[in-house]
Formats: C-alpha cells, sequence, structure tokens
C-alpha cells in the first residue's frame, strides 16, 4: 500500500474520532518514522500487541464513546428539503410516463 494513502485513511480516521489536528500531526510524524524505518516482519509487532489488548479487555459496543462526539442535527418531522420535494416530483412524473 502506498504510504499516501495510508496517512489518507489514518487521516479519516483521526477526522472521525475528533481528533484535534495537532493529535493527528503528532499521529502523522510517529506513523512517517515506522514507513520508513519499519521491515513489514517489524509492522507484524503492532498486530501481536492489539491482539494481546484485544484478548485482556473483553470489547463491547458500549461505553466506547469518540473524545469530542458530533452533535447530530435532528430536522422537525415533516421537514423537506427542496431536493427531497424535486425528487418527489421527478418520481411522481416518472411513475406518470410509466403507467399511462
Amino acid at each position: 500500500m502506498k504510504d499516501r494513502l495510508i496517512l489518507g485513511y489514518m487521516l479519516l480516521a483521526c477526522k472521525q474520532l475528533n481528533y484535534t489536528k495537532e493529535e493527528a500531526r503528532d499521529l502523522i510524524g510517529e506513523l512517517l518514522i515506522l514507513l520508513e524505518t519499519k521491515t513489514d516482519e517489524e509492522i507484524e509487532e503492532g498486530f501481536q500487541w492489539y491482539m494481546e489488548y484485544k484478548m485482556e479487555v473483553k470489547p463491547t459496543k458500549t461505553g466506547i464513546k469518540p473524545k469530542n462526539p458530533r452533535k447530530i442535527t435532528s430536522f422537525p418531522e415533516g421537514y423537506r428539503s427542496k431536493l427531497s420535494i424535486e425528487n418527489e416530483k421527478l418520481i411522481k412524473l416518472l411513475r406518470s410516463i410509466s403507467n399511462p
């Protein structure tokens, strides 16, 4: 896998976990060093470390939260955007054409 692709995946994960740019920058720095200095065989050490941790702690979905959870925007009941209204018009038109 190309280094830029690896960094892109890592940055998307940082974004989804709401890491600060400084935290992401620290992670990039460490990852770049590892990409340059470690062989594929040495990288297996990371997987072994994670698997040992995974065995020690029973993984659960409850209680795991991102550092800074995003607020979810909720719309009032019955809300329809301009795009959804236009899509409904197109669907009605297509149905009227296909069912004469």
